[in-house]
């Protein structure tokens, strides 16, 4: 069984309380820049190895607010 957890917890959290591995995938919301783990910042107490770990298989989502050549998609709508 999968579990699925959307981020609510600062960027060191997941990793400190052992949620993260094979059976645990991170959803985070798309206004999160692109490779935010590997930001250094400093009042992080994790290692870069940590927070890879952490982060492995996740999804990072955002809104589709325009599609300018209107291509279909899988469900065969546009978004507009």
């Amino acid at each position: 069984m999968l579990e699925f957890f959307m981020h609510a917890f600062y960027n060191d959290q997941a990793y400190k309380l052992g949620m993260y591995g094979l059976k645990i995938v991170w959803i985070f919301p798309g206004w999160y820049a692109e490779n935010f783990w590997q930001t250094h910042q400093n009042d992080i107490g994790c290692t870069s190895e940590q927070m890879n770990a952490a982060v492995e298989g996740s999804f990072l989502t955002s809104a589709i607010f325009y599609n300018p050549i209107e291509e279909r998609g899988i469900a065969n709508i546009t978004s507009t």
